[in-house]
């Protein structure tokens, strides 16, 4: 992929995005501190992070990745106009003494029908997740990208 990258102004977080996409803000902010990019041209290609507080040490102390990935999904089924949602894989992976979950699902709601591949890790009292998405007709076209842009996400902090 080629790309650029971000790093957070804390030096928090950083991860590779594709270097056409641009940077662009939600018009609701609900999390601590959030970052987003979307492709100027396929829309509904977009990946950010979003940064909260939590009360846990460690994702092990939330569950599984299996089980994460299945709270992720109720969530979504739990959202008006929600479809379909499902868990499409998970694995787990150390980053130093960092535990790191990823996490592929999938939603049909009455605006969209997107894929989804998000990160998750929780260091030093924060919950950092880094999702990518793109609709579900062309994950075959952006899935790779997606997966390298979430793949490529580190935590510092």
């Amino acid at each position: 992929m080629d790309g650029a990258v971000y790093t957070a102004q804390d030096g928090s977080f950083s991860f590779r995005y594709p270097g056409d996409f641009k940077a662009y803000s939600k018009l609701l902010k609900t999390h601590k501190q959030e970052v987003n990019y979307k492709s100027p041209t396929a829309r509904g290609y977009e990946i950010g992070v979003a940064v909260d507080p939590v009360r846990i040490n460690s994702l092990d102390q939330f569950g599984s990745a299996q089980e994460v990935g299945t709270k992720v999904v109720n969530v979504e089924l739990g959202k008006d106009g929600c479809l379909e949602a499902k868990l499409l894989g998970t694995s787990s992976e150390r980053m130093g003494d960092v535990l790191a979950y990823t996490i592929e699902y999938y939603v049909e709601n009455t605006h969209y029908t997107s894929q989804f591949v998000a990160k998750v890790i929780i260091k030093d009292g924060r919950l950092f997740v880094c999702t990518g998405k793109c609709k579900a007709k062309d994950f075959d076209t952006y899935g790779s990208a997606l997966r390298e842009a979430v793949g490529s996400f580190t935590v510092t902090a």
